[in-house]
């Protein structure tokens, strides 16, 4: 299955619940299922995916910024932090160098998790509630491994991405000129921020 099929058919579930008869609140009970699925999906891909001996680590490609309808580049990275904790919250990272996993599972099998700031890096989207990773692959995956460890990590504000940027499921695109802004590293990425939109705007109908 292509990814743009493969977003599509999320899609079409989603607009089913949507434009569906139900109660708001048991729609975004039933997004809030959808999310769940998907982010536990996209959270064990990479930890199955096992690690070659060498390669380059690879990050997850989600924007940061965007451009307003007035041309106005505005950043979504706050200087707020968030206390993420790798036994139960949902975050995703792509340890890529087989040696470096296991030498961190050996120490963290022994010891206690050590949070640097200077190396474990990511970033929490609260609107999808999902943590990515940035730096620090092999000793976060081994926490999460391990389920244990606390690491603090930038908060994102994704919500304010909903009013200007959407996707089909390859790319990312300003809606504001229908440009693309970068390409979808991962369909599920693009199906949870989908979600997470369309959750958004039942919230606020239910709210307002």
């Amino acid at each position: 299955m292509s990814s743009k099929h493969e977003f599509n058919s999320h899609m079409k579930w989603a607009l089913n619940i949507v434009n569906s008869k139900e109660d708001i609140e048991d729609k975004i009970l039933l997004l809030d299922y959808h999310m769940n699925v998907i982010k536990y999906d996209l959270k064990h891909t990479y930890l199955s995916d096992l690690p070659k001996p060498y390669t380059e680590p690879i990050n997850l490609t989600f924007p940061l910024c965007y451009y307003d309808e007035d041309n106005t580049y505005k950043s979504v990275v706050t200087d707020q932090y968030k206390q993420i904790d790798l036994s139960k919250d949902i975050v995703v990272t792509k340890p890529h160098n087989k040696f470096k996993l296991v030498e961190a599972l050996h120490i963290l099998k022994r010891n206690e998790f050590i949070f640097d700031n200077d190396n474990h890096k990511g970033y929490y989207f609260p609107g999808m509630d999902v943590t990515l990773i940035c730096n620090g692959f092999h000793s976060i995956t081994a926490g999460i491994i391990n389920k244990k460890g606390i690491i603090m990590v930038q908060i994102c504000d994704d919500i304010e991405l909903f009013g200007h940027l959407y996707t089909d499921g390859n790319y990312f695109y300003n809606i504001h000129t229908r440009k693309a802004i970068c390409e979808v590293d991962d369909v599920k990425l693009a199906v949870l921020y989908s979600l997470a939109s369309q959750k958004q705007r039942l919230e606020y109908t239910t709210f307002y």
